[in-house]
């Protein structure tokens, strides 16, 4: 288990994540990136070509685990709160005006469905399944049951699978503007 925490170390150092600017709980970070795929069309109608940004997202295991064990908040609360600080950030932010989508790979697909992602399959199975090792060891280490967890639910023995939020979706779902917010 400690090569996990080796190697997560390790792609920190080389590839950086920027926390989310107002994000309460810190649960989340993002990598600004150019989109490298085939044409997406998004469900809502937005379509990320190859060359645009986008931000992926990536899980900031120390603070979810910290937020579970506090048990101040519902873990899917605070994931919402920190996603309405990226919403806002893309709708006000010089720099995150570039960004069209935000995407990741997670094995935890099911709860992003429920934040509002669109889910979908990812192709290239050597890498699918070196994945699913690295995301089930990391859940492990990272779940306050450790290697117990293993024995419950199902989520070890599903593939990461890609999950996608175009930036108007986001803005809708987690920053709308004040115009449209209940009193």
């Amino acid at each position: 288990m400690t090569a996990w925490l080796r190697w997560e170390r390790i792609s920190r150092q080389l590839w950086p994540l920027q926390p989310i600017a107002a994000a309460p709980h810190g649960l989340l970070r993002i990598a600004p990136k150019r989109y490298r795929g085939p044409r997406l069309r998004l469900p809502d109608g937005d379509t990320l070509e190859r060359g645009d940004w986008i931000a992926e997202l990536h899980c900031e295991n120390v603070a979810i685990v910290a937020c579970v064990n506090r048990r101040l908040i519902n873990r899917y609360r605070a994931c919402r709160e920190d996603l309405a600080a990226l919403a806002r950030w893309l709708r006000d932010s010089p720099d995150g005006a570039r960004i069209k989508g935000v995407c990741g790979v997670t094995l935890l697909w099911p709860a992003a469905h429920r934040l509002g992602f669109v889910v979908a399959e990812r192709s290239g199975r050597l890498r699918n399944h070196l994945d699913r090792i690295y995301m089930g060891g990391l859940l492990l280490i990272y779940s306050s049951d450790g290697p117990t967890r293993a024995q419950l639910g199902r989520t070890l023995d599903r593939y990461p699978r890609m999950v996608w939020l175009s930036r108007s979706d986001l803005i809708r779902l987690y920053a709308p503007s004040a115009a449209c917010r209940n009193p």
